[in-house]
């Protein structure tokens, strides 16, 4: 705490005037924060890193609870997979997943169509996704740059 300005500081009391040197930078390796790169690299089964990717599984649970899609596999399964689509979306452009991201994921897998043939083909797609982690790369990497689209425009892949 300092001394008030109006008791008499005694001379060798008084702070002496330092200089703040800032740290040398030649030599020392860059903070690991400055060392990432803006060109995210890609590549079948290397995944999509996005901030709190877990919340994209609390999206999906409640989407599941709310809609209750039957004949689309194991609960666990659509869960995995909705939460892996809505993260991959998310992390395409470099954010944490939000509800729109969870559209698209839904849309795409054809959640909430009540044609037999969606209901087909995302059973077969998503099948054992929730216990197999290999298997939800596979459908995400299947699905790939379709994940980028505007919400409005996502299209079920069994119309591919």
């Amino acid at each position: 705490m300092a001394q008030p300005s109006s008791m008499p500081v005694p001379a060798s009391a008084e702070v002496r005037p330092s200089l703040s040197l800032s740290t040398p930078e030649i030599g020392r390796p860059k903070k690991a924060g400055l060392q990432r790169t803006a060109v995210r690299g890609g590549g079948s089964g290397r995944g999509t890193s996005t901030p709190d990717g877990g919340y994209a599984l609390t999206l999906a649970e409640r989407y599941v609870e709310q809609n209750h899609p039957h004949g689309f596999g194991s609960h666990h399964d659509v869960v995995a997979v909705l939460a892996a689509l809505t993260s991959a979306r998310a992390g395409r452009f470099g954010r944490a997943p939000s509800a729109p991201d969870l559209t698209v994921a839904a849309r795409l897998l054809g959640l909430g169509q009540s044609a037999p043939r969606y209901r087909e083909y995302c059973s077969t797609l998503v099948a054992g996704a929730g216990h197999s982690y290999f298997i939800l790369r596979q459908v995400v990497d299947q699905i790939g740059d379709a994940v980028a689209i505007d919400p409005a425009n996502a299209i079920p892949l069994a119309d591919h």
